[in-house]
């Protein structure tokens, strides 16, 4: 009974010309708003290769080890393709980031726009479209299903034989739904090969999955809005005033309220203490750290002069602690003691700046779960929050990209400490030490040359750098970075998604059950005519 029910009100659902406007709208909507968003992709896959190429350039020009602080090793996420479905924070944060025993990757030393956590507003996407388009679909699909019948004194002759309300109403629904899944599968459908058409889309057996995840979301999504029209064509007596609620709830649901969470959110939950871990955050990396370093660098540097008072050692910045041409054999030793000493402090002073990162983005961070747990009692706004969480676009898995990123760094601490490259020479110059050249030595040479002087200038030049060696950076050799740790790029899959989008997934299950429920038991208590 339930199934010739569901094929009636099927067949009275196509035949209508609200089922040819929803599925072309649908499929032209879908459909282009799936053409920009591949072409955004393709250009979004190309800048990410070449900045993955620029990055592993510099990686090969690094001359000593202590260059890996100003040119870190780094770990990407290539975009994903099922961005086009779900966009999130795709394009505001970055899919490259860089991390050295120096520094900790955290959400705020990343690549990304201003402030960009703060955006309330969703990108739009095929399930912005989705959110906005199919709720329409779907109420206007089911506004008159009861209400019409009723008016029309329909119903009253189908209750001349013996249906049970409850199978009645069941079977108006799952015919009404799949009358409103077909536009569903249409614009999914062209949304594909829209995608599969572009040659730097390509789909993996996991995406695939996901991608009918997203598909199972959006028809509990579009549901949900039946069920909602439905209980309100059984509560009213004419549809034109079930029209009119069905889209005054719609205007709340998916505009009203998912916008003014974010403002809601700001008053219940002001950000008072980022200015204050901010400044404590300057206050270690300025004056307990970055002040401190530079001074005693500096003092073990004043022992470095040449007879004419000039202080010769390549690479110009203190930080970096890059000593190359020109440096004398006794300053070896107290340099090497001083990175043993001073790297692994400053392995430890990173992973502190690191925690006072994350200080300072407590605040924010818990605005966005709060707005986020706001905007899935709202049900409706819970379903682009699926579709992005599936996709791997969104704040949860771009933090599993960092922790990814923090892996890649305990990796390369763990390599610098076993290998002893910290505390060898080749750490701050890639000259020979055994040929370096002793204080006395230059001593006599510098009072050689000063003794000749009808020895041009230039000739007295080269005849120095042949002694302390090349003044050129470029000249050296770079190193040896093959036996780095190997760090893959962080790729999100199926059951790193799941439970992100689980919830949401629920509450729209659970929405479906309860309003069913709730359709249900109004038809049973409603009088037939």
């Amino acid at each position: 009974m339930i199934a010739a029910i569901a094929y009636k009100e099927f067949l009275a659902s196509v035949l209508t010309y609200r089922f040819a406007l929803a599925f072309g709208a649908c499929a032209v909507l879908m459909g282009l708003s799936a053409y920009a968003l591949v072409d955004e992709y393709a250009l979004r896959v190309e800048a990410h290769e070449v900045e993955v190429v620029r990055a592993r350039a510099e990686l090969d020009n690094i001359k000593v080890y202590a260059q890996l602080l100003e040119y870190p090793p780094f770990t990407h996420r290539p975009p994903s393709p099922l961005a086009i479905f779900g966009e999130g924070l795709e394009d505001r944060l970055g899919n490259v980031l860089h991390f050295s025993h120096g520094s900790v990757p955290t959400l705020l030393s990343a690549p990304q726009d201003s402030n960009p956590l703060m955006h309330a507003f969703p990108v739009f996407d095929l399930a912005t479209i989705s959110a906005l388009l199919l709720s329409l679909v779907a109420l206007f699909f089911a506004y008159d299903s009861v209400s019409g019948e009723r008016q029309a004194g329909t119903l009253s002759l189908l209750f001349s034989n013996p249906v049970p309300r409850a199978h009645l109403l069941l079977g108006k629904w799952l015919g009404g739904l799949a009358c409103a899944g077909l536009p569903v599968l249409a614009g999914f459908g062209v949304a594909l090969l829209v995608a599969m058409s572009e040659p730097a889309v390509h789909f993996t057996g996991d995406e695939w999955l996901r991608i009918a995840l997203i598909l199972l979301a959006t028809l509990l999504y579009a549901s949900v809005f039946y069920l909602l029209g439905l209980w309100l064509s059984v509560r009213v007596d004419r549809p034109a005033t079930g029209l009119v609620v069905a889209i005054s709830i719609w205007a709340v649901v998916t505009v009203v309220l998912p916008t003014g969470s974010a403002y809601l959110v700001g008053e219940l939950m002001p950000m008072e203490g980022e200015r204050e871990a901010r400044e404590v955050r300057e206050h270690v990396e300025q004056v307990e750290i970055g002040y401190g370093r530079m001074r005693e660098l500096r003092e073990l540097l004043e022992e470095d002069r040449l007879p004419s008072g000039n202080r010769r050692f390549s690479g110009g910045f203190l930080d970096g602690m890059i000593i190359g041409s020109g440096f004398h054999r006794e300053l070896i030793p107290k340099v090497q003691a001083f990175y043993g000493e001073n790297e692994p402090q400053r392995i430890r002073d990173a992973e502190k700046i690191g925690r006072l990162d994350d200080q300072i983005l407590a605040d924010r961070i818990a605005q966005v779960r709060l707005d986020r747990t706001i905007r899935r009692l709202l049900v409706a706004p819970a379903f682009p929050g699926a579709v992005s969480a599936l996709a791997g676009t969104d704040l949860s898995s771009y933090h599993g990209f960092i922790e990814h990123g923090r892996r890649c760094r305990q990796d390369l601490v763990a390599w610098l400490r076993e290998s002893g490259t910290i505390s060898s020479s080749r750490y701050f110059t890639p000259d020979d030490v055994e040929r370096a050249v002793g204080r006395q030595e230059l001593r006599a040479f510098m009072e050689e040359m000063r003794s000749r002087t009808d020895l041009p200038r230039a000739e007295m030049r080269a005849m120095l750098w042949d002694i302390v060696g090349a003044s050129d950076m470029r000249e050296w050799d770079s190193v040896d970075l093959s036996r780095l740790p190997a760090f893959s790029p962080y790729r999100t899959t199926l059951s790193t998604v799941l439970p992100n989008a689980a919830v949401d997934l629920a509450l729209l299950a659970l929405a479906n059950v309860l309003l069913l429920m709730l359709a249900v038991h109004g038809f049973l208590r409603r009088e037939v005519v």
